[in-house]
C-alpha cells in the first residue's frame, strides 16, 4: 500500500510538471505567433508605402508631361517641341534605313574612333592635366532628358509657387466685386447723396470722464438723414447701424467748441466739425473728423 501511495504521488507530480511544461510551450508559441504577425504587418506597411510612392511618382510624371504639353514652362516646352520637329524633319528628308545605318556606325565605329583620339590627346597632355582638376565628363542624352523631366513643375509645385499671387488676385477681385455691389446698393436702394469713412469722437467713461478716442465709422448721407456703421463690412453684411441723426427741426452742421479746440491737434482742427440733430431717442450731437480737407 505504501509503495502504491508513493507511486501515485510521483505520477501526480509528473502529470503536474508535464502540464506546466505544456502551458509554457503554448505561451511561447503564442508569443512567437504575435511577433510573426507584427513583422508581417510591418512588412505590409512597407509594401503599401512603396506602392504609394510608386503611384505618386507615376502621377507626378503624368502631370509633368501635361504641363510640358500645355507650355507651363515655355522655354522647356519650346526646346522639346523644336527637337521633335527637327527629328520629324530628319525622318521626312532622310530614309529610315540610312538613319539606322548612321546610328549603328556611331555606336560601333565612330564612338571607338572618338574614344581612341581622346585617349591619345589625354596621354599627350598628362603632365598638364595632373596639375589641374579633372574635367567634368559630359552627360549622356538620357541623363539630360531625365533632368528635363524632373525640372518640370507638377500641379502642387505650381500651387505653391502661385499661392500668394492667386490669393492677392482673388482678394482684389473680391474687393472689386464688393465695391460694385456696394455702389449698386447705395445708388439704387439707399439713394445715397454721399458715403465714406469718417472718424467719430467717442468718450471712454469707464477710464475717465475726460477720456476719448477717434473711432473709425462708415457713414451714409441718405436724404435728410445721416446713418453710420462700425465699418464697411458691417454695411456690406446688412448689419444693424450704430446710430443716425435726422436733419429735422433744430439740426445742422457747426464748428468746434472751445473745449474741442483745446483737445485736438492743429491739423485735426481743420478737418473736424460737429453734426447735430434728432437722434434715435433725443437730440444728439457728434464730432467727426474727415480723412482730408477735400472729404470735408
Amino acid at each position: 500500500d505504501n509503495a502504491n501511495a508513493s507511486d501515485r504521488e510521483i505520477s501526480m507530480l509528473l502529470v503536474q510538471e508535464l502540464s506546466h511544461i505544456e502551458q509554457l510551450s503554448v505561451s511561447t508559441s503564442g508569443i512567437s505567433n504575435i511577433n510573426s504577425s507584427i513583422k508581417r504587418i510591418r512588412g505590409m506597411g512597407t509594401n503599401a508605402q512603396w506602392i504609394q510612392n510608386s503611384l505618386g511618382g507615376f502621377l507626378d510624371t503624368i502631370e509633368k508631361m501635361r504641363n510640358l504639353y500645355t507650355f507651363i514652362d515655355q522655354e522647356k516646352s519650346m526646346a522639346v517641341f523644336a527637337a521633335i520637329a527637327a527629328i520629324l524633319f530628319i525622318f521626312y528628308v532622310i530614309r529610315t534605313r540610312t538613319i539606322i545605318f548612321v546610328i549603328g556606325m556611331h555606336q560601333f565605329i565612330f564612338q571607338h574612333i572618338i574614344s581612341f583620339i581622346t585617349t591619345r590627346i589625354k596621354s599627350d597632355e598628362a603632365s598638364d592635366i595632373s596639375e589641374k582638376d579633372d574635367a567634368q565628363q559630359p552627360t549622356s542624352i538620357l541623363t539630360n532628358i531625365n533632368n528635363l523631366i524632373e525640372a518640370l513643375p507638377t500641379d502642387e509645385d505650381l500651387r505653391r509657387a502661385y499661392f500668394w499671387t492667386s490669393h492677392q488676385l482673388g482678394g482684389c477681385a473680391r474687393d472689386k466685386m464688393a465695391k460694385e455691389r456696394r455702389s449698386s446698393r447705395l445708388h439704387l436702394l439707399w439713394k445715397a447723396v454721399w458715403n465714406g469713412k469718417l472718424f467719430m469722437k467717442v468718450c471712454k467713461q469707464d477710464i475717465s470722464p475726460e477720456a476719448w478716442e477717434w473711432q473709425q465709422i462708415y457713414a451714409v448721407l441718405q436724404g435728410h438723414r445721416l446713418i453710420w456703421w462700425k465699418s464697411v463690412a458691417d454695411f456690406d453684411a446688412s448689419n444693424m447701424h450704430e446710430g443716425y441723426i435726422l436733419f429735422a427741426g433744430h439740426s445742422g452742421v457747426t464748428g468746434l467748441s472751445p473745449l474741442d479746440m483745446r483737445q485736438l491737434e492743429k491739423d485735426e482742427q481743420d478737418r473736424a466739425f460737429c453734426i447735430f440733430g434728432k437722434g434715435s431717442r433725443e437730440q444728439q450731437k457728434i464730432t467727426v473728423l474727415a480723412l482730408s480737407m477735400e472729404e470735408k
